[in-house]
């Protein structure tokens, strides 16, 4: 039996200290927030939850490295995201919104990784992601990634970039199903991070004295030509 399996890829550690269970950040009466960086991940809400998948076992950690390109990972510490039984299955979808604190920045691009995933048989999970302006009006990206078995199949890394931004929505879905009875299917770990670039910012000050100074170049410029027209 062919079988697709994610390896645990290099990328940096994450601090677990910081960690929160994902089911902490939908619902409570003081709203949830992660910070990483300066990107601040807020508004959470649990959209569906169709197999009442226990939350509280998968934690959600901010990924603060590198400096451009901040997220979060998402790690079943449970193996409520272990796949053995026949028909078995898990499906569950989330949404959050991204802000800049540094005015400086703007988000322009994201991606989606696997990075601690298996499966055997006629088996797969897969991890897709939607990203909308601040405004939930327009579609800026989406992006899929995959771990099947049979036929073997498997997109890791899926990324996309887009209009600088200095807020998105991002609407992420989680789904693994199983169909034998010797069929398995696993999602320990996945990454979702935003990368950014500087936007130069002009302070209304320096502007009004940048716009004074040319003022006055503008006006010795015409003395002479007065001087000589009397």
């Amino acid at each position: 039996m062919q079988g697709a399996v994610v390896a645990c890829l290099a990328v940096p550690a994450a601090d677990s200290a910081q960690a929160i269970p994902l089911a902490d950040l939908f619902g409570g009466e003081v709203p949830e927030t992660i910070v990483a960086g300066d990107k601040l991940f807020s508004g959470w809400t649990l959209l569906s939850n169709s197999d009442e998948t226990d939350l509280s076992q998968i934690e959600v950690t901010p990924l603060d490295d590198p400096a451009d390109n901040l997220g979060l990972r998402y790690t079943d510490t449970g193996g409520v995201l272990t796949l053995d039984t026949l028909g078995e299955e898990f499906g569950f979808t989330f949404q959050f919104t991204v802000t800049v604190l540094d005015p400086g920045q703007q988000i322009t691009g994201s991606s989606l990784e696997l990075v601690d995933a298996a499966t055997e048989g006629f088996a797969l999970v897969q991890v897709r992601e939607s990203v909308e302006d601040a405004a939930g009006t327009t579609t800026l990206a989406t992006k899929d990634v995959i771990s099947q078995g049979e036929p073997n199949f498997e997109v890791l890394l899926d990324a996309a970039t887009f209009l600088p931004q200095e807020s998105i929505v991002v609407t992420t879905a989680v789904s693994g199903l199983v169909e034998g009875t010797e069929d398995f299917g696993r999602l320990t770990q996945f990454d979702q991070r935003f990368s950014q670039t500087f936007i130069a910012v002009s302070e209304p000050a320096s502007l009004g004295v940048l716009l004074l100074g040319l003022t006055g170049l503008l006006v010795l410029s015409r003395r002479p030509q007065e001087a000589a027209a009397g």
